[in-house]
């Protein structure tokens, strides 16, 4: 029984350590969550512009939404939010 026992509690902790090592490589490049992804509004990202242009940035894209108070996530590439359609 204390063999089983065992090797259930290092099941667990291997179990444990490998998906705090996927969340940390999924999360890199994402902002999944208000604040980034530790919570802290700090990006790892690197080779960032310091200040921008009198004009502004260049707006890539626009769409039309509804009214809210969601914060915008960015996972693989989309961004998401949540509106109201009224």
């Amino acid at each position: 029984m204390k063999k089983v026992r065992f090797i259930f509690v290092v099941f667990i902790i291997l179990f444990y350590l490998f998906l705090s090592y996927t969340k940390s490589f999924a999360q890199k490049n994402n902002w999944p969550q208000f604040r980034g992804a530790n919570g802290d509004g700090k990006s790892p990202e690197t080779g960032l512009i310091n200040k921008w242009s009198d004009s502004g940035p260049d707006i890539l894209w626009r769409i039309p939404i509804g009214e809210g108070f969601s914060s915008v996530i960015a996972v693989d590439g989309y961004l998401y939010t949540m509106t109201s359609d009224t």
